[in-house]
């Protein structure tokens, strides 16, 4: 798999990861520490004195945000009491917090 968005010095070479769970909140949690994890790789590989490599870190930082946002709206959604003429509202809304984090 090649990633076209996080170096300007174009495509770089990535490992697919698939994350399958019945649980939204649970995806939402495993992609936020795949890219913890990258972080952390990264910085760490700064301070040994190698020098990063060329990523766009902001990126991964909006990457991060934005999935920790959707968690808190799925664990919201989730909470919330079904209610029989909300749930199709609600179910909507979980899937389209699924399609964001794919």
């Amino acid at each position: 798999v090649a990633m076209d968005d996080l170096s300007p010095a174009g495509p770089i070479q990535a490992v697919e990861i698939l994350m399958e769970s019945p649980s939204l909140a649970h995806v939402c949690r495993m992609h936020h520490a795949v890219i913890r994890r990258i972080q952390t790789l990264v910085l760490e590989q700064a301070a040994q004195g190698s020098g990063p490599p060329d990523l766009r870190m902001q990126y991964l930082r909006q990457i991060q945000a934005n999935h920790e946002m959707l968690l808190k709206e799925a664990q919201t959604l989730r909470d919330q009491p079904a209610l029989s003429e909300e749930g199709p509202a609600t179910a909507e809304k979980l899937l389209n917090i699924y399609r964001q984090v794919r």
